[in-house]
C-alpha cells in the first residue's frame, strides 16, 4: 500500500536491494533482488536451525536456549546488505531484516506448533557503549521491534553488556567462545516489568531472544544463559542469517 500511494504522490520507490526504481515490492526488493536471496532449505540441524550436517550442536552441555531458527544463509547478497546496514548505517534496511525474522518466526511455530497462542516477549543482544556510539544504532533492537510491530509482541531489554569486547567476526569458534564469558548482565529493572507483565498472562510466556547472524551461537549461549539464570522461561533464538 506504502508503494501505491508513494507512487500516486509522485514520489520515487527504490529497491533497498540494489537502488532500482520500483514498481512492485517483495519485502522493499525488487524481483531479481528477491530471487537471489539464499533462503535456508530443509533444515539438517534441529537446534540451531542449520541446513547441513551439524557436529557441534551435539556436543554443547549448557545451552540456555532451546533451539534456534534462520530465514536465510549468510551468503551474497545477505552478506553486503547486512554490512551496509550495520556498519554504513542503512537504517531503511531494518524492515527487510525485521521481515526475514518474521519469516524465521514463521518456521519456528511450523516447528513447534504449541508455541502458536503463547505470550511472547522480545529481548535482543545489546549492544556495548563503545559500539552503541560508534554505530548510533544497535541493528538487534531495531529488527525485534520491527518483528513485534508485526506479531504484536512485547520488547523487553533483558540484557545490558558489562564489558566490551572485540568484533567476533574473525575469531575462531574457541576464540568467541572466550572472549563472550561474563560479557552480559541481567537488567533487573526490566526483568522486573517482564514477571510483572508474565504474571497478568493466562499461559506461560516464552522469551524470544534477537540476534542478527548466527554464526557458532556463542553469542546466543552466553546470553541466554545469563537470562535463564534469573527468570526460568523457555527461551527460543530468531536469527535473520545462519551463518
Amino acid at each position: 500500500m506504502k508503494i501505491w500511494k508513494a507512487l500516486f504522490e509522485g514520489q520515487t520507490i527504490t529497491c533497498m536491494g540494489c537502488g532500482a526504481s520500483l514498481s512492485e515490492s517483495i519485502h522493499g526488493l525488487c524481483r531479481r533482488c528477491a530471487s537471489n536471496i539464499p533462503w535456508l532449505s530443509e533444515l539438517k540441524c534441529r537446534i540451531c536451525g542449520r541446513d547441513m550436517d551439524c557436529p557441534d550442536c551435539a556436543g554443547i552441555r549448557r545451552q540456555g536456549f532451546i533451539c534456534n531458527r534462520s530465514a536465510v544463509r549468510y551468503e551474497e547478497p545477505i552478506i553486503d546488505w547486512m554490512a551496509r546496514y550495520k556498519y554504513r548505517g542503512d537504517e531503511q534496511l531494518s524492515a527487510l531484516f525485521g521481515d526475514l525474522l518474521q519469516l524465521a518466526w514463521k518456521r519456528l511455530t511450523h516447528d513447534i506448533p504449541k508455541l502458536r497462542g503463547l505470550p511472547v516477549a522480545v529481548t535482543y543482544i545489546p549492544l556495548s557503549q563503545e559500539r552503541a556510539m560508534e554505530r548510533g544504532f544497535n541493528q538487534t533492537e531495531q529488527m525485534a521491534q520491527r518483528l513485534s510491530s508485526l506479531q504484536g509482541f512485547k520488547v523487553f531489554e533483558l540484557l545490558k553488556r558489562v564489558r566490551h569486547t572485540e568484533k567476533q567476526s574473525f575469531k575462531s569458534r574457541t576464540e568467541r567462545a572466550e572472549s563472550l564469558k561474563h560479557v552480559f548482565g541481567l537488567n533487573r529493572e526490566e526483568a522486573g516489568r517482564l514477571y510483572h507483565w508474565a504474571s497478568k498472562q493466562k499461559k506461560q510466556p516464552v522469551i524470544v531472544m534477537i540476534d542478527d547472524i548466527y554464526t557458532t551461537g556463542s553469542t546466543l549461549r552466553e546470553a541466554s544463559n545469563v537470562v535463564r539464570g534469573s527468570i526460568p522461561l523457555p527461551i527460543f533464538c530468531l536469527t535473520a542469517a545462519r551463518s
